[in-house]
């Protein structure tokens, strides 16, 4: 469940790995599927708490995260092949983690693009929001989140999920800060 693999349309030659923005699944890459070449394979990350897994509970601990998403991409792929890891803002720092433990690995990585994010520097420690505060983020990130902020049904169906990110997010400690050795890196 952690990555879900979507079928190329040719032999693959190249994996690509995409992790979504806090509160997001999967399937806001499903887009990217049709317009990518064929020799590309999509291994896209589906945390708990999203989509198909809404009833599991939210995972608060990056690097647990960081872990299952190795462990996982590990075990289903077939062959080696070059690797290109994607992250967009809060999925940014998951795949730059990711990327840090391919190294260690010893997994080639071809390059790793960062949306909306930048590479972890420091560990700099938030307070947790409350609700009201969750929901100004919210808006402040994009004022089309106003739907969701005024449905009290649909917010309070989210909230569990954004605050664990926000958790996971707020707790991390950058095991690898800057750079990855011989990795391309591109913001």
């Amino acid at each position: 469940d952690w990555l879900q693999v979507w079928p190329n349309r040719l032999a693959a030659r190249v994996d690509l790995i995409c992790i979504a923005g806090a509160g997001a699944g999967a399937s806001v890459f499903r887009p990217w599927h049709k317009k990518l070449p064929g020799y590309c394979s999509m291994h896209v990350c589906q945390l708990p708490g999203r989509e198909n897994r809404i009833d599991e509970p939210a995972i608060e601990h990056l690097p647990d995260a960081a872990d299952r998403l190795l462990r996982t991409y590990l075990n289903q792929r077939a062959e080696s092949r070059p690797l290109i890891v994607f992250g967009h803002s809060m999925g940014g720092v998951i795949a730059f983690e990711l990327a840090s433990r391919f190294i260690r690995n010893q997994v080639p990585i071809a390059a790793v693009l960062l949306s909306a994010s930048t590479p972890p520097r420091s560990g700099n420690r938030r307070e947790r929001p409350d609700r009201d505060q969750l929901k100004a983020m919210l808006m402040a990130f994009d004022p089309e989140n106003q739907s969701i902020v005024e449905n009290d049904e649909l917010f309070a169906s989210l909230e569990p999920t954004l605050m664990g990110d926000f958790q996971m997010l707020r707790c991390h400690k950058v095991a690898c800060t800057g750079e990855l050795p011989n990795v391309p890196t591109y913001l």
